[in-house]
Formats: C-alpha cells, sequence, structure tokens
C-alpha cells in the first residue's frame, strides 16, 4: 500500500510516497526535493520528529517514555536512529530513523519544534537546540518529550540542470537530475522490525537485502526519468521498454485520462497540453501490470 503527498515550499517542490506492507511492522517514506527555482540552493535540512506518547491510553501508560539515540552518523553502519520506547508493562516501542547518511537523530526536550527555529541547529548541535536536545548513544532520556531525525541537502541545482545527474550516495543510490534529492526514512514498531527497515534501506545502497515482502516494494524504482519537468505541453521520458504503461494521476488519485504506452525507442515523448497546471503523480507499469516507477512531474 502507498500513498503520496505532495506540497512546496518557496522553489521547493516536496514529494513523500509513504509504503507499507500490511504484513510489516515497519513504512518507509521516501521523499523527493526538487528545485524548480532559477537560482540553486544550499544547506537545505529536512527535520521529522514527533511526540510519541506510546503508551498514553494503555492500562498503566502515560504521557512519559523512554527515549534513547540508538545510532548516530557518523555511524559504521550508516544509519542514524532513536527508539521512544513506553513506560507501561507492556512497553510498546517506536523507533524513527534513516539509513541516510547525511542525518543526525535526536532527543528533543522542548517540544514541539517553534516556528522559525533554524534547522541546522539540530544537525550541527548548536543554536536553538544547544541545551535542548540529546544525540549521545544508548543514554535514556525520560519524559514527556519529542524525538526527531534531520537530514541535510548540501546543494540542489537550478531547474535548468535537471538533465545533468549527481550521485548522492545515501538511500538511494540512483543518479539524479541535478536538481534533485531524494532520501527515505521508516518507522518501525519492534526490534526485529528496525532490522528489516534498516536492510530494507540498505539494499538501495547495495549493503543489505530487502526483506521478503508480499507486495512490490516500489522504493527499488526502475530508473525512470522526466525531462522537462516542469514542462508545459510535451515530456519526454527515458527509461522506459516496451509495452510499460504510462499513467498520470493527480494527487488525490485520480486518473487525468493520460494512459500511454511505450513503445520501446530510447525516449518517449507524450503530449498533456490538455492537462491543467499543477503537480501530478506518473506511474509507470509493466506489460503485467507490476508498478516499476512513481514520478511527480509539474505542469507549467
Amino acid at each position: 500500500m502507498s500513498g503520496t503527498w505532495q506540497g512546496s515550499f518557496d522553489s521547493v517542490v516536496i514529494t513523500q510516497t509513504t509504503t507499507l506492507d500490511t504484513n510489516s511492522l515497519y513504512f518507509t517514506v521516501q521523499v523527493t526535493l526538487t528545485n524548480t527555482g532559477t537560482a540553486p540552493l544550499n544547506d537545505i535540512y529536512y527535520v521529522r520528529s514527533l511526540d510519541p506518547d506510546n503508551d498514553e491510553t494503555w492500562t498503566g501508560g502515560s504521557f512519559n517514555t523512554d527515549n534513547v539515540v540508538n545510532n548516530q552518523n557518523p555511524d559504521t553502519l550508516g544509519i542514524s536512529a532513536v527508539t521512544a520506547t513506553g513506560q507501561s508493562s507492556t512497553h510498546p516501542p517506536l523507533t524513527l530513523g534513516t539509513t541516510d547518511t547525511a542525518s543526525r537523530a535526536f532527543v528533543y526536550t522542548l517540544w514541539p519544534i517553534f516556528p522559525g527555529t533554524n534547522l541546522a541547529d539540530f544537525y550541527d548541535e548548536y543554536g536553538s537546540a544547544a541545551g535542548s536536545s540529546y544525540y549521545d548513544v544508548g543514554t535514556d532520556h525520560p519524559g514527556d518529550i519529542g524525538i526527531g531525525i534531520v537530514i541535510h541537502i548540501a546543494h540542489l541545482a537550478t531547474v535548468d540542470s535537471a538533465g545533468d545527474s549527481v550521485a548522492r550516495t545515501t538511500s538511494v543510490v540512483a543518479r539524479h537530475p541535478a536538481n534533485t534529492a531524494t532520501f527515505t526514512y521508516f518507522y518501525a514498531f519492534s526490534a526485529d522490525a528496525v532490522d528489516s527497515a534498516v536492510a530494507h534501506g540498505g539494499a538501495a545502497t547495495g549493503t543489505g537485502t530487502v526483506p521478503s515482502l508480499n507486495i512490490k516494494n516500489i522504493n527499488t524504482v526502475a530508473d525512470v526519468k522526466v525531462y522537462p519537468n516542469p514542462s508545459k505541453d510535451i515530456i519526454n521520458v527515458t527509461g522506459l521498454t516496451a509495452g510499460d504503461h504510462v499513467t498520470l494521476y493527480d494527487m488525490v488519485g485520480r486518473n487525468m485520462g493520460q494512459n500511454w504506452t511505450a513503445g520501446g525507442q530510447r525516449i518517449s515523448s507524450f503530449n498533456y497540453n490538455n492537462v491543467p497546471s499543477g503537480a501530478y503523480l506518473m506511474v509507470v507499469a509493466d506489460a503485467n501490470g507490476n508498478v516499476k516507477a512513481r514520478v511527480s512531474v509539474r505542469k507549467m
């Protein structure tokens, strides 16, 4: 099962695809940041945090949790992860983590994160984060407080660099257009599920194996690229094979009536000038209906 959310901040389009196997005790969120502006952007920080309250509604539970940073980059495993565990007799755990090496995990005592906070502080442990966050591995910090991870994206090129590609060796090993960056984080609800989630993310970098799933893992996508993106009337798609089906959906999942079949040429071009301006999701499936890729596109 999967769902996609898309929004924007200044010139950056943010696409989040949440994917879960209904038989697994973890789920992943893949995030793609795309610079649609004409100026490069440096030092972007993405933070995901929460106040866990794991067992507040359980018998013997409360708002308090035991909060421990399990792994911290630079880490030999390339993992940042933090776990909040309930204090009731059943001790339900929740782990938030990522296999992105440009990341940090933290326990935050001043929940919520206040508007205007410099998110770089959480990555570099200074400013607003100093004195209010813990980064030490293995130490329990109990209380009604929050946990989080922060990911650093050093550079996004301009939109007119989209034809170039750069390597971002983190949780997604594929090369990306220079104006995009992609990373993945996970939520896990048992120790074994953390191992599976780490293996899932590590598989993208060649350091692990994807656990057996009852559904197709759509985070391991085919190397399908779209350009120009954004575009006005025509989109060009590379990485398709003969018989692939390409369908365009809006952000609430409605089919936009754009259903194309690839003929096997190196570059496939599709006209969608009858589609209103906005953000869409292009889904690529093979001739048997197996999803190969999901790519966010923007119509100008």
